[in-house]
Protein backbone atom coordinates (compact mmCIF):
# COMPACT_ATOMS: atom_id res chain seq x y z
CA UNK A 1 0.00 0.00 0.00
CA UNK A 2 1.31 3.43 -0.91
CA UNK A 3 2.13 5.71 2.02
CA UNK A 4 2.20 9.52 2.19
CA UNK A 5 3.05 12.14 4.82
CA UNK A 6 0.68 15.08 4.86
CA UNK A 7 0.64 18.36 6.77
CA UNK A 8 -1.75 19.07 9.61
CA UNK A 9 -5.03 20.65 8.62
CA UNK A 10 -7.22 19.72 5.67
CA UNK A 11 -6.19 16.25 4.45
CA UNK A 12 -5.06 16.65 0.85
CA UNK A 13 -2.29 15.48 -1.43
CA UNK A 14 -0.53 18.41 -3.08
CA UNK A 15 2.73 19.51 -4.67
CA UNK A 16 5.25 16.66 -4.82
CA UNK A 17 2.89 14.13 -3.24
CA UNK A 18 0.19 14.94 -5.80
CA UNK A 19 2.69 14.55 -8.61
CA UNK A 20 3.89 11.21 -7.29
CA UNK A 21 0.47 9.77 -6.45
CA UNK A 22 -1.69 11.00 -9.32
CA UNK A 23 0.75 11.55 -12.19
CA UNK A 24 3.45 8.95 -11.57
CA UNK A 25 1.54 6.16 -9.79
CA UNK A 26 -1.74 7.02 -11.57
CA UNK A 27 -3.82 6.48 -8.44
CA UNK A 28 -7.50 7.18 -9.01
CA UNK A 29 -10.46 8.29 -6.89
CA UNK A 30 -11.40 5.60 -4.38
CA UNK A 31 -7.89 4.13 -4.20
CA UNK A 32 -6.91 3.24 -0.64
CA UNK A 33 -3.62 4.56 0.73
CA UNK A 34 -1.97 5.06 4.10
CA UNK A 35 -1.34 8.56 5.40
CA UNK A 36 0.68 9.88 8.30
CA UNK A 37 -0.42 13.24 9.67
CA UNK A 38 1.43 14.81 12.56
CA UNK A 39 3.54 12.80 14.98
CA UNK A 40 2.54 9.15 14.84
CA UNK A 41 -0.98 9.65 13.43
CA UNK A 42 -1.31 6.82 10.91
CA UNK A 43 -4.61 6.29 9.11
CA UNK A 44 -6.05 4.44 6.18
CA UNK A 45 -7.51 6.85 3.65
CA UNK A 46 -9.10 6.92 0.23
CA UNK A 47 -8.38 9.36 -2.54
CA UNK A 48 -11.36 11.65 -3.06
CA UNK A 49 -11.88 14.40 -5.61
CA UNK A 50 -8.88 15.03 -7.85
CA UNK A 51 -8.43 18.60 -9.13
CA UNK A 52 -5.92 18.71 -11.97
CA UNK A 53 -6.04 22.52 -12.13
CA UNK A 54 -4.97 23.14 -8.55
CA UNK A 55 -3.00 19.88 -8.44
CA UNK A 56 -4.64 18.72 -5.24
CA UNK A 57 -6.43 15.52 -4.30
CA UNK A 58 -8.83 15.40 -1.38
CA UNK A 59 -8.49 12.53 1.09
CA UNK A 60 -11.23 10.65 2.91
CA UNK A 61 -9.81 9.61 6.28
CA UNK A 62 -10.52 6.08 7.47
CA UNK A 63 -9.60 4.05 10.53
CA UNK A 64 -6.52 4.72 12.61
CA UNK A 65 -3.62 2.27 12.38
CA UNK A 66 -2.58 1.35 15.91
CA UNK A 67 0.46 -0.79 15.11
CA UNK A 68 3.76 1.08 15.53
CA UNK A 69 7.11 0.35 13.93
CA UNK A 70 9.01 3.07 15.79
CA UNK A 71 11.92 2.09 18.06
CA UNK A 72 11.12 2.00 21.80
CA UNK A 73 13.33 5.06 22.36
CA UNK A 74 14.23 8.25 20.51
CA UNK A 75 17.52 7.90 18.64
CA UNK A 76 19.63 10.95 17.82
CA UNK A 77 22.65 10.62 15.53
CA UNK A 78 25.39 13.23 15.87
CA UNK A 79 27.22 12.72 12.58
CA UNK A 80 30.65 14.12 11.86
CA UNK A 81 30.40 15.64 8.40
CA UNK A 82 31.96 13.36 5.79
CA UNK A 83 32.22 14.08 2.09
CA UNK A 84 28.94 15.60 0.91
CA UNK A 85 28.14 12.67 -1.38
CA UNK A 86 28.07 10.28 1.59
CA UNK A 87 25.50 12.18 3.64
CA UNK A 88 22.55 11.03 1.56
CA UNK A 89 23.39 7.36 2.10
CA UNK A 90 23.78 7.92 5.84
CA UNK A 91 20.44 9.72 6.15
CA UNK A 92 18.62 7.17 4.00
CA UNK A 93 19.93 4.09 5.82
CA UNK A 94 19.65 5.48 9.33
CA UNK A 95 16.14 6.82 8.72
CA UNK A 96 15.05 3.34 7.73
CA UNK A 97 16.65 1.97 10.90
CA UNK A 98 14.75 4.39 13.15
CA UNK A 99 16.79 7.55 13.79
CA UNK A 100 14.59 10.45 14.92
CA UNK A 101 17.07 13.31 14.58
CA UNK A 102 20.31 13.94 12.69
CA UNK A 103 22.77 16.56 13.95
CA UNK A 104 25.49 17.29 11.39
CA UNK A 105 28.69 18.51 13.01
CA UNK A 106 32.08 19.88 12.06
CA UNK A 107 34.89 17.89 13.69
CA UNK A 108 38.63 18.50 13.72
CA UNK A 109 39.13 15.99 10.90
CA UNK A 110 36.25 17.22 8.76
CA UNK A 111 37.64 17.93 5.30
CA UNK A 112 36.61 21.47 4.43
CA UNK A 113 33.74 23.76 5.36
CA UNK A 114 31.04 24.69 2.92
CA UNK A 115 29.21 28.03 2.42
CA UNK A 116 25.77 28.40 3.97
CA UNK A 117 23.95 28.59 0.64
CA UNK A 118 25.32 25.18 -0.29
CA UNK A 119 24.22 23.83 3.08
CA UNK A 120 20.72 25.24 2.65
CA UNK A 121 20.35 23.26 -0.57
CA UNK A 122 21.91 20.15 0.96
CA UNK A 123 19.66 20.17 4.04
CA UNK A 124 16.62 20.53 1.77
CA UNK A 125 17.83 17.60 -0.34
CA UNK A 126 18.52 15.48 2.74
CA UNK A 127 15.02 16.26 4.01
CA UNK A 128 13.56 14.81 0.82
CA UNK A 129 15.79 11.74 1.20
CA UNK A 130 14.63 11.26 4.79
CA UNK A 131 10.97 11.63 3.81
CA UNK A 132 11.26 9.02 1.05
CA UNK A 133 13.13 6.63 3.34
CA UNK A 134 10.55 7.10 6.10
CA UNK A 135 7.71 6.36 3.68
CA UNK A 136 9.48 3.25 2.42
CA UNK A 137 10.04 1.84 5.91
CA UNK A 138 6.58 2.77 7.29
CA UNK A 139 8.01 5.23 9.80
CA UNK A 140 5.55 7.39 11.72
CA UNK A 141 7.81 10.43 11.63
CA UNK A 142 10.22 12.07 9.23
CA UNK A 143 13.50 12.67 11.08
CA UNK A 144 14.63 16.20 11.85
CA UNK A 145 17.92 17.26 10.25
CA UNK A 146 19.84 20.14 11.79
CA UNK A 147 23.29 21.61 11.25
CA UNK A 148 25.94 22.17 10.52
CA UNK A 149 27.16 23.05 14.01
CA UNK A 150 30.43 22.47 15.82
CA UNK A 151 31.05 19.13 17.52
CA UNK A 152 31.58 20.81 20.88
CA UNK A 153 28.16 22.47 20.83
CA UNK A 154 26.32 19.30 19.82
CA UNK A 155 28.03 17.27 22.52
CA UNK A 156 27.22 19.82 25.21
CA UNK A 157 23.46 19.82 24.56
CA UNK A 158 22.99 16.09 23.88
CA UNK A 159 20.56 14.08 26.00
CA UNK A 160 19.72 10.55 27.09
CA UNK A 161 22.13 7.62 27.13
CA UNK A 162 25.18 8.85 25.22
CA UNK A 163 27.44 6.56 23.18
CA UNK A 164 30.47 7.39 21.08
CA UNK A 165 32.07 4.63 18.98
CA UNK A 166 35.86 4.82 19.03
CA UNK A 167 38.36 2.56 17.30
CA UNK A 168 40.70 2.55 20.33
CA UNK A 169 37.99 1.26 22.68
CA UNK A 170 38.22 -2.53 22.77
CA UNK A 171 36.15 -3.88 25.66
CA UNK A 172 32.98 -1.81 26.10
CA UNK A 173 30.24 -2.83 23.68
CA UNK A 174 26.93 -1.07 23.11
CA UNK A 175 25.05 -3.94 24.75
CA UNK A 176 27.01 -3.40 27.98
CA UNK A 177 26.33 0.33 27.96
CA UNK A 178 22.53 0.19 27.79
CA UNK A 179 20.92 -0.01 31.22
CA UNK A 180 17.24 -0.94 31.27
CA UNK A 181 15.04 0.66 28.63
CA UNK A 182 16.26 4.22 27.92
CA UNK A 183 13.82 6.82 26.62
CA UNK A 184 16.49 8.44 24.46
CA UNK A 185 19.87 7.44 23.07
CA UNK A 186 22.40 9.74 21.39
CA UNK A 187 25.17 8.26 19.25
CA UNK A 188 28.09 10.40 18.05
CA UNK A 189 30.05 9.29 14.98
CA UNK A 190 33.16 10.90 13.53
CA UNK A 191 33.92 11.82 9.90
CA UNK A 192 36.49 10.12 7.68
CA UNK A 193 39.58 9.60 9.79
CA UNK A 194 37.55 9.38 12.98
CA UNK A 195 37.58 11.59 16.04
CA UNK A 196 40.69 12.96 17.70
CA UNK A 197 41.55 11.93 21.24
CA UNK A 198 40.71 15.41 22.54
CA UNK A 199 37.21 15.10 21.07
CA UNK A 200 36.70 11.74 22.73
CA UNK A 201 37.77 13.22 26.06
CA UNK A 202 35.42 16.17 25.59
CA UNK A 203 32.57 13.79 24.87
CA UNK A 204 33.50 11.66 27.88
CA UNK A 205 33.40 14.75 30.11
CA UNK A 206 29.86 15.38 28.84
CA UNK A 207 28.65 11.91 29.76
CA UNK A 208 29.40 9.96 26.60
CA UNK A 209 30.52 6.35 26.89
CA UNK A 210 33.21 5.26 24.39
CA UNK A 211 32.19 1.94 22.81
CA UNK A 212 33.58 -0.47 20.26
CA UNK A 213 31.74 -1.56 17.12
CA UNK A 214 34.07 -4.51 16.64
CA UNK A 215 37.70 -5.17 15.74
CA UNK A 216 37.56 -3.76 12.21
CA UNK A 217 37.75 -0.16 11.02
CA UNK A 218 34.55 0.91 9.27
CA UNK A 219 33.93 3.54 6.62
CA UNK A 220 32.29 6.77 7.77
CA UNK A 221 29.00 5.91 6.04
CA UNK A 222 28.90 2.37 7.49
CA UNK A 223 29.78 3.12 11.12
CA UNK A 224 26.43 4.77 12.02
CA UNK A 225 24.49 1.91 10.41
CA UNK A 226 26.41 -0.67 12.45
CA UNK A 227 26.10 1.35 15.66
CA UNK A 228 22.34 1.81 15.33
CA UNK A 229 21.85 -1.83 14.34
CA UNK A 230 23.72 -2.95 17.45
CA UNK A 231 21.64 -0.57 19.58
CA UNK A 232 18.37 -1.86 18.12
CA UNK A 233 19.38 -5.48 18.68
CA UNK A 234 19.67 -4.60 22.36
CA UNK A 235 16.63 -2.39 22.96
CA UNK A 236 14.24 -4.33 20.73
CA UNK A 237 15.25 -7.77 21.97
Amino acid sequence: MHRFYIQSGKPVLKEGDFQHAIVVLRLEEGKEIEIIQGFGQRHLAKIGKIDLKTKQAELIIGEKIEESVEPPCKITLIQGIPRMDKLGDIVESCTQLGVSKFVLVYCKRTQGRYPQDRWDKKIHSLGITAKCAAELSAREIVPEIIGPIDFEKAIAVSEGTKLIPWELEQSTHIAKSIKGQPSEVTIAIGPEGGLEHSEIELARSNGFIPVTLGPRILRAELAPVVAISQLLSQIEA
